[in-house]
């Protein structure tokens, strides 16, 4: 099971959150860097419309203003 919080949006993008009671295995759409966690950001990058897979430690920086 899954919780999905509302998404986002600043200058930088449209952000969701999800968190999951299982870790998940992904590779990180902007560090590229294998990682495994239960809380996951799916970020649209409004250059480009394409929506990727974030870890927390890319998210922190992307979610300021």
């Amino acid at each position: 099971m899954s919780t999905q919080y509302p998404e986002t949006t600043n200058n930088h993008g449209t952000f969701c959150l999800t968190r999951r009671d299982d870790p998940f295995e992904f590779v990180c759409g902007r560090c590229l860097v294998p990682r495994t966690a239960r809380v996951t950001i799916e970020w649209t990058d409004p250059g480009s419309e394409r929506t990727r897979t974030l870890c927390i430690a890319c998210y922190g920086p992307l979610r300021t203003t």
